[in-house]
C-alpha cells in the first residue's frame, strides 16, 4: 500500500508563522463548505462523488462568470 508524505523546510519561525496563516486562509475560503452554505449548491454522494447540483443563486452566479470569460478571452465554452 502506498502513502502519500507531504513535508515543508522553512528556515525561520516568521516563515512557518506566514505558512500557518495561509493554511487557515485556505481553509476559511474552501469551496467546499462555502458554496453550501451560501446556497450556491450542493453535493450529493449517492449520485456521485463531486458531483455538484447547482441551486438557482449558484446557476446565476455561475451563469455571470461564464458571460464575463467569454467575453473576455472569446471563443465557446464547454463543459466536461
Amino acid at each position: 500500500m502506498l502513502q502519500r508524505i507531504y513535508g515543508n523546510r522553512l528556515l525561520k519561525e516568521a516563515e512557518l508563522q506566514a505558512y500557518l496563516q495561509r493554511l487557515e486562509e485556505a481553509k476559511r475560503r474552501d469551496h467546499r463548505k462555502l458554496g453550501p452554505a451560501l446556497g450556491l449548491f450542493s453535493v450529493e454522494e449517492t449520485a456521485g462523488p463531486g458531483l455538484i447540483f447547482w441551486h438557482p443563486k449558484g446557476t446565476q452566479v455561475r451563469q455571470i462568470i461564464e458571460d464575463f470569460w467569454k467575453r473576455s478571452i472569446g471563443g465557446e465554452a464547454t463543459i466536461s
